[in-house]
């Protein structure tokens, strides 16, 4: 396998490479510095071939060179060791498990790329869930408040209604007030008094 970003072998032994390899959250493999310099290019960190953002650490993946020369293979497997921020045991299981995979060309490895992406998937679903159970809780209060808000703009309607019959009343006996005291003053221009 060659580095996408210098198209040099990934997996050499470290006295023949500029740098170990290391493993992104989406599993594909690069040079530290290649990986590192893509990162400073562009827009922010993610990957160059899947272009996913890259939000951990590195995982670094070191040639096994004991493994290599015992079992007389010419090929080297890669060991990961040196995860600096592990999110768990897990993770770094599947890094490792992964680049051992990449070493030996085995097709599983998109497979457990996409287990990866599937945990990170599944907590960031996680953090959705809650952020939705805090708004269905928000909006359960908002309605509350609108029925309280609804409740109190009734009564004041009937307090309206109420006060609007008091208004009447007193101008009906306003009226008849005037009539009475309009009759009263005839009758007194009729007798000459008034």
């Amino acid at each position: 396998m060659v580095c996408i970003v210098c198209h040099e072998s990934q997996f050499t032994a470290p006295s023949q490479s500029v740098s170990h390899p290391v493993a992104l959250q989406c599993g594909h493999v690069f040079h530290k510095p290649c990986i590192e310099g893509w990162f400073r290019s562009s827009d922010g960190p993610s990957c160059p071939l899947c272009h996913k953002p890259h939000t951990a650490s590195f995982l670094t993946l070191y040639v096994d060179e004991a493994n290599s020369a015992s079992n007389g293979s010419t090929s080297s497997r890669p060991t990961a060791q040196g995860h600096a921020a592990p999110v768990n045991d897990d993770m770094d299981d599947m890094y490792a498990r992964m680049a051992q995979m990449s070493m030996a060309g085995d097709d599983s490895l998109m497979h457990m790329a996409l287990q990866g992406n599937m945990y990170m998937l599944q907590d960031e679903m996680e953090e959705l869930t809650e952020e939705k159970d805090m708004l269905e809780e928000r909006v359960q209060d908002l309605e509350s408040d609108v029925a309280c808000a609804k409740s109190r703009a009734d009564a004041l309607q009937m307090e309206v209604n109420r006060l609007a019959k008091i208004s009447h009343a007193h101008k009906t006996h306003i009226r008849s007030l005037q009539q009475n005291l309009e009759e009263k003053k005839q009758q007194l221009r009729y007798y000459g008094v008034y």
